[in-house]
């Protein structure tokens, strides 16, 4: 058992190196091919249910630095979920954040988290940010026909940060539109080698696009006046109930939160179409910079994993959570 000991506030970092045996791990960014990715981020969220339901623990930071590839020998692959120094006990998730900047990697937090501060990180941001992540890797890797230029602005997408009066972050919202509107994927974008990545993702998204077109109570109670008008005409009910926003909301929300689900649509598409080694495509070479009033450039975000055009390959900030505080 480990013992909570309080540190006093000017003791020394001290840094602990283990040597460690064992196969090699690769980070996403260094790979030009879908397959792998899409299998390590299928491991990874096995791996992210078992400790869900195994042991009540919460990740909290699905991110392209934490899902890692392992190559085995006659060329197997499988994803580890790594770096869990900011999980949490399931127990603990109706406490609130533990300490006032979020966890998480800002690119790949739910639209949620990025726009209601005082609220609770749940198994669905997780999965949300499972999403998020499979999306920012084949924008940025994949062979598609967009240009750098049309490329940079899509990625822009989950960089924006906006800042309240009170300097603090939010964003979220345009990634919350792609959702919405069934576009996780740009409509003109086409894989030039695996186009059922498009229709994998939009399937993906219209199912987290629930999340974020919660049923008034309005809309609750026409449902409830119709169960209890055609309790007795179950083929009626049934079919109002299959159209119905309260109901059809409830349903993917109970979905969202199952285990294994997830993993599943991920497995399937995997099993059921060709895959090449190599697809070919460069490594994405584009800066992004916003530069518009009220929105932060990533450069300005200390907090934040951003892309780099001097390091290929990798996100450059390695101080994961949300920005700083706005200066002034």
């Amino acid at each position: 058992m480990y013992q909570a000991r309080v540190i006093p506030p000017d003791t020394p970092p001290v840094l602990l190196y283990s040597p460690v045996r064992g196969p090699v791990l690769t980070n996403q960014l260094s790979l030009l091919n879908n397959a792998p990715f899409e299998v390590s981020v299928a491991d990874a969220i096995e791996g992210h249910d078992d400790s869900l339901t195994k042991a009540g623990v919460l990740h909290r930071d699905i991110s392209v630095g934490n899902t890692l590839i392992v190559r085995e020998e006659g060329g197997h692959v499988k994803g580890l979920l790594v770096d869990w120094d900011q999980c949490s006990l399931v127990e603990d998730v109706n406490t609130g954040p533990r300490r006032p900047d979020r966890a998480g990697t800002w690119q790949f937090t739910s639209c949620h988290l990025l726009q209601k501060h005082a609220t609770t990180h749940t198994v669905v941001d997780d999965r949300e940010s499972a999403l998020h992540l499979l999306t920012w890797l084949v924008l940025r890797h994949g062979e598609h026909n967009l240009s750098p230029e049309a490329t940079a602005d899509s990625l822009r997408t989950f960089d924006v940060v906006y800042w309240d009066h009170k300097g603090q972050p939010w964003g979220g919202s345009d990634k919350q539109l792609n959702l919405r509107s069934r576009r996780q994927i740009p409509l003109h974008l086409e894989f030039k080698q695996v186009p059922h990545v498009k229709s994998l993702l939009n399937d993906l998204a219209a199912v987290f696009a629930f999340r974020y077109r919660q049923p008034t109570k309005k809309d609750d109670d026409a449902l409830k006046a119709f169960q209890l008008r055609y309790k007795n005409n179950p083929a009626m009910l049934a079919e109002f109930e299959h159209v119905h926003v309260s109901k059809t909301y409830a349903t993917n929300m109970a979905l969202l939160a199952e285990s294994g689900w997830l993993v599943k649509p991920l497995r399937d598409h995997i099993a059921n179409h060709t895959w090449l080694l190599d697809d070919g495509a460069p490594p994405f070479r584009g800066h992004i910079d916003i530069g518009k009033s009220g929105v932060k450039s990533p450069a300005d975000c200390s907090g934040v994993r951003r892309q780099s055009s001097a390091k290929l390959g990798r996100v450059a900030d390695r101080n994961r959570g949300w920005p700083a505080k706005a200066a002034g």
